[in-house]
């Protein structure tokens, strides 16, 4: 197993709260593009990063909602 680089490491901490690599690579001083080949890196190295959307957090709520199929909004929907 290969230990991470500090650099490594810390741009995983702060992809937990980053959107963009622009806000990981404004934490470690340093250009996005760098940033995006760390990520890369990392991913090689078997180290794979996924994100979810947290709705909640910016007070949203997510809904499922169950409707009958209708012809017209299809055609509504898709045709405008």
């Amino acid at each position: 197993m290969q230990k991470l680089r500090e650099l490594e490491y810390n741009a995983l901490k702060y992809a937990v709260v980053a959107r963009k690599y622009i806000d990981i690579a404004r934490s470690l001083k340093t250009t996005p593009s760098y940033v995006s080949k760390l990520i890369t890196g990392l991913e090689r190295k078997g180290i794979k990063i996924y994100g979810k959307f947290d709705y909640a957090s910016i007070g949203l709520i997510e809904y499922l909602m169950l409707l009958p199929f209708s012809q017209d909004i299809m055609e509504k929907t898709y045709h405008t």
